[in-house]
């Protein structure tokens, strides 16, 4: 008897752990519609087909085909509890065909200038992101309803992970392909007008309301890292160990890693987070600005250097 309700306030807490957990997001996923194990899955699939042919241009095309592969995610989840593993294979399937469409689309986004090509990749940059936190939300649910019920054979419990691993694999290529994308407009915005391509970058976050809320903040003082890490609105606060006899860049290489280690994400996900390094020497008290702070300082003393040359 005892054990019996052990059992059950484990699930309560695990369950309760869950919607504490995603209570405050404002992640919802979109109706799934017909599912994969639906005779009429076929025509579902051939009405979005017919959607995508008439997108007059790739921006349009871009914007229906994440519409598509977030359906594609909420079918995956409604087989994955279902424990109908083979419809859920084909989900992920078209997920994956659909999300390679989009990266091979990223270069055809259409626009009158650099600055406007930049907007537009950041657009589609946030809903990548969007896309990317609910694949891990229906990760961490499934995780969940699986250990609760208990249903699946180790080799069925493999195959959705692998599954899962796809959905998040894709989604975070294509978000390494827009980066580079904005990467090479940033240049192009650079050569053609001079302006900073990160600070133009910045200016239209802003414009679009677009927040990063993850982000990581470092004080580095007498070989110790003091970490402060917001990342899918979870924060925590950590320290780390560093040889103070390494570079800035060699530190900062060492903090990162570790980062990725303590939070199991990949290093791509660790690039995409606003980094804030700060070095203090503790013998002497002087601060020193981190090594993208120091470049930037760099690049506006060499413009005034030029300007008064002129």
């Amino acid at each position: 008897m005892i054990k019996q309700i052990s059992l059950i306030f484990a699930i309560f807490m695990i369950s309760f752990a869950f919607v504490s957990a995603h209570a405050d997001s404002s992640v919802e996923l979109v109706d799934p519609g017909i599912t994969p194990d639906s005779a009429l899955y076929f025509l579902d699939l051939a009405m979005e087909n017919v959607g995508l042919a008439l997108a007059f241009d790739n921006n349009a095309k871009v914007e229906k085909e994440l519409d598509i592969a977030e359906e594609r995610l909420s079918e995956a989840r409604e087989m994955a509890l279902k424990n109908n593993l083979e419809a859920m294979t084909k989900a992920e399937a078209k997920h994956r065909e659909i999300l390679t469409k989009v990266k091979a689309e990223l270069r055809g986004l259409n626009s009158n200038s650099s600055k406007e090509e930049l907007k537009k990749e950041l657009q589609v940059e946030d809903r990548v992101n969007a896309h990317e936190k609910k694949v891990k939300i229906v990760k961490d649910e499934l995780k969940i309803e699986i250990k609760i019920k208990g249903e699946l054979t180790l080799e069925q419990q493999q195959l959705l992970n692998s599954l899962i691993a796809s959905f998040e694999n894709q989604t975070e290529q294509v978000g390494i392909e827009i980066d580079k994308e904005k990467k090479e407009t940033k240049a192009k915005i650079k050569d053609e007008t001079g302006q900073d391509g990160n600070e133009i970058e910045n200016e239209l976050q802003k414009e679009l309301k677009i927040e990063d809320s993850n982000k990581i903040e470092v004080k580095v003082k007498d070989g110790i890292a003091n970490v402060k890490v917001e990342i899918n609105d979870t924060k925590q606060e950590f320290e780390i160990k560093i040889d103070s006899n390494q570079t800035q860049e060699q530190i900062r290489g060492q903090v990162m890693n570790e980062i990725v280690k303590k939070l199991s994400i990949s290093n791509q996900e660790a690039g995409k987070i606003t980094e804030e390094f700060e070095f203090e020497n503790g013998e002497h008290g002087n601060k020193e600005v981190s090594e993208d702070k120091e470049k930037k300082k760099s690049e506006n003393s060499e413009s005034k250097d030029d300007e008064k040359r002129e």
